[in-house]
């Protein structure tokens, strides 16, 4: 089913990000990485949304809407 592969694909693509972030914030620097962090933190959160969209979708499949 598309929203199952949906889920799938965005829960894998967004431990990269989660990685990233990590390795920014433990940095020396204390994570004051401009662009490239709000980019990483662009890429999680586009993944939540696909998640939390998918979600809706099965809960209205589910709902018979």
């Amino acid at each position: 089913m598309l929203v199952e592969r949906i889920t799938a694909e965005s829960e894998r693509e967004s431990a990269d990000p989660r990685a990233v972030i990590a390795r920014m914030e433990s940095a020396e620097d204390g994570g004051q990485f401009g662009f490239a962090r709000y980019a990483a933190e662009f890429g999680l959160r586009w993944y939540s949304v696909q998640r939390e969209w998918v979600a809706w979708v099965v809960e209205r499949m589910d709902a018979g809407a």
